[in-house]
This record gives C-alpha cells, structure tokens and sequence, in this order.
C-alpha cells in the first residue's frame, strides 16, 4: 500500500509530460506576423540645375515714332485735294495731299523772269561801255584811269541787280510749288481742317497725320526686372504681341536703356517697330493705340533650378534625399517665369524634388516614393513625363 501511495505522483507526471510533447511536436508552427510598412506615400521629381536665359516682358502702348501738323507755307484757296486725305486714310510718301490757287504765284514767276532778263540786259549794255572806257584808257595812258571812268561801279551795280533777279525768281519758283503740298512720309492721316474752297494762310495747320513708316513702344521695366536687362545696348531683338497673342510682331529695342522715369522711377524702354500697319512687307497690322506686350531676353543665369510656384512655401522646398528621408531647404528665388520659379539652392545630386507632400510633413520623416512618378523635364517644356523607377 505504501508503494501504491508513492506511484500514483510519478504516474500522473510521467502521463502529463507525454501528453505535452505528443501536443508540442504535432501543432503547426505559427509564423511570425509581418511589420507594416507605415511610411507615407509620396511622388517626388529630379533636380536638375540648368543654364537659363530670363524673358522680360513688358507691356506699354503703340505710338507713332513721328507725328506732324502739316501747314501750307503760302497763303491760298484750296482748288483740290487727294481722296485718302482723309480722317483715317493711308497716303504714301511724297503723293500729292491738296493743292492751293496758283494764279498769283505763276505771275509772280512770269515777272521775276522778266526782271532778270532786264537785269542781264543792263549788265550786258554795261559791260559793253566798260569794255569801251578800258579802250579808251589805253589810247590815252597819260589820261587819269579812275575806277568811276572805267565804269567798275557800275558794273557791278548791273551784276548784283541780276544776281538779285535770278534770286527772286527762284523764291517765285518755290511759292509756285509750295501750292502744291505733298506728303512727307508714309503717312496716317488723323485729321483734316480744310475743303475746297477754303482759304488757308502758311502755317496754319490744316491737318495731323502720323508717320506709319515706324512705330514706337515706351514701357517702363519694374526695378526688379531692370537688373536681367541685358549689358548690349545694339539691336536687341524683341517680339511685340497682342494681349490674345492674335497678332505677333518683330521689333528692336532703341539704346536708351540708361533713361529713367522721373515720375515712376522706373527705367523706360523704347521698342521701335517698322511698318506698323503693314502696308509695305504684308504683315498683320497694329494700330496706334493699341496696348501690347513686348519680350524680349535678358541675362542668361547658371545653376537655376525652375520650381512650381506651388511647391513653394516661405523660400523652402520639401525634398527627397537618397535614404528617401523628407528634408526641408532654403532656396533664394531668382526670377518669376510664368507658373514657376527661377530658383538658387544647395541640392545635392540625389535630392529629388517633392511634389506630393504628405498630410503633416516633418523634416527626417521617411517616405516611400510611388512608381511610375512624373519626372520634371526641366526649364524648356514645364510638363510632366512618367519615369519608370520603382523606389523601395
């Protein structure tokens, strides 16, 4: 009985422990649970410095280079005047505008003729009696030879009368054309005073026409635009466009880059443009008054980086370096061309440009980058294109 008492512990345990390992050694083995990857997602783009040339843009409005009010420089009545004189009508360089009563100048003209012939009659009868008084002299060479004798007073007295003739019949020749009037440039005519019939006294005006020839741009540049103004000063090609880009046109800048607005005290800048109108090389036509933009190249800059304007925040921009960790960096932004930013900064070659922040960004936060993610071509064509590298 004391050995029965004795077993039964030993007996239970000896069950027990097989018990546990025929359960131990026939249950599945349970793997262990995997880590979630709980890094935001993000898309990021390269960084690629670059060299780039500014556009200045600027807008003011089409003038006429040379204006005039065209007068008569004699008086007269209007007998005729050309059908585009006009109020809006185009007349071209040396057309005949108007014509003024001529009657009185052509008589003029008939008797400044005559004058001068008489004039030369005289002179010519003078010489004759000089030519007699020398003839004389030298048949007689004890006589006194006086210059009254010789008649040399009177000789000249003659010439100058003629020279006097021949003058007032040019200044009559001049009054007979001046009553024809004629244009003195390709010409806009912007209005006219007189009609037929109408008596006109010279210089008074009688009609405003603008010079169509050439036009002229006076813009001002803002003083943050003026330090990209380029250094030459000599034949600084521009385009001259309209507000809706309908019409585009070619012109040059003028060297007065140096001149300031003594009110804005802003630099000016004078675009001149050939044939406004287009009436000689065919082109589409700008009219004087018209508001348009010019731009034209400025500075060229080295290690620009173009950002979207979006992705900017207080001079910072969110980046990606190479163990895809989200750094914050300062940047000192350039110049403004359209929806981005010309920007300067310490990139490293593997930093990539964040262009889908995470909800709440934190400088060291690791990311994970998506695939196929956009890649930023560069300054050239500010668009997207997709760049097939997966990032883990």
């Amino acid at each position: 009985m004391r050995i029965s008492h004795f077993m039964v512990p030993i007996t239970v345990a000896s069950i027990s422990g097989l018990l546990f390992w025929t359960i131990n050694s026939s249950a599945v083995e349970v793997p262990k649970a995997q880590q979630l990857d709980n890094r935001p997602t993000v898309t990021a783009v390269p960084l690629a410095p670059q060299m780039h040339t500014v556009k200045i843009s600027a807008f003011g409005e089409l003038t006429p280079y040379e204006s005039t009010h065209l007068s008569a420089q004699v008086n007269g009545q209007v007998t005729r005047w050309h059908a585009s004189f006009t109020q809006g009508g185009f007349v071209k360089r040396g057309e005949l505008l108007f014509s003024l009563d001529s009657s009185d100048y052509q008589a003029k003209v008939t008797h400044a003729k005559a004058a001068l012939q008489q004039a030369q009659a005289d002179l010519i009868e003078e010489q004759a009696l000089a030519d007699v008084a020398r003839s004389e002299a030298e048949r007689f060479p004890e006589a006194q030879r006086t210059a009254l004798f010789l008649r040399t007073p009177q000789l000249l007295s003659a010439q100058a009368a003629v020279d006097s003739a021949r003058a007032s019949l040019r200044q009559a020749q001049k009054e007979l054309e001046y009553c024809n009037i004629y244009a003195p440039f390709d010409a806009l005519v912007t209005a006219r005073m007189i009609g037929t019939g109408q008596y006109v006294t010279a210089g008074e005006s009688v009609a405003l026409i603008h010079n169509v020839e050439k036009a002229e741009i006076i813009t001002p540049i803002a003083g943050f635009e003026a330090k990209f103004l380029p250094d030459t000063r000599q034949n600084i090609a521009v385009t001259i466009s309209t507000d809706d880009q309908t019409v585009v046109r070619s012109g040059t800048i003028m060297p007065h880059l140096a001149q300031f607005d003594s009110k804005t005290r802003m630099r000016k800048l004078y675009v001149t443009l050939e044939d406004p109108y287009g009436l000689r090389n065919q082109q589409d036509a700008l009219a004087f008054g018209q508001y348009v933009q010019v731009t034209f190249d400025g500075k060229a800059l080295s290690q620009i980086y173009s950002i979207p304007q979006k992705l900017v925040k207080n001079n910072k921009v969110w980046t990606v370096d190479h163990s895809h960790t989200l750094r914050q960096q300062d940047i000192e932004i350039v110049h403004s061309d359209g929806s981005n930013y010309l920007v300067q900064g310490r990139f490293h070659d593997t930093d990539l440009l964040l262009h889908s922040l995470p909800e709440h960004p934190v400088d060291g936060q690791p990311v994970k980058l998506v695939a196929d993610q956009p890649v930023f071509t560069g300054l050239a064509d500010n668009h997207m294109t997709p760049m097939r590298t997966v990032y883990e």
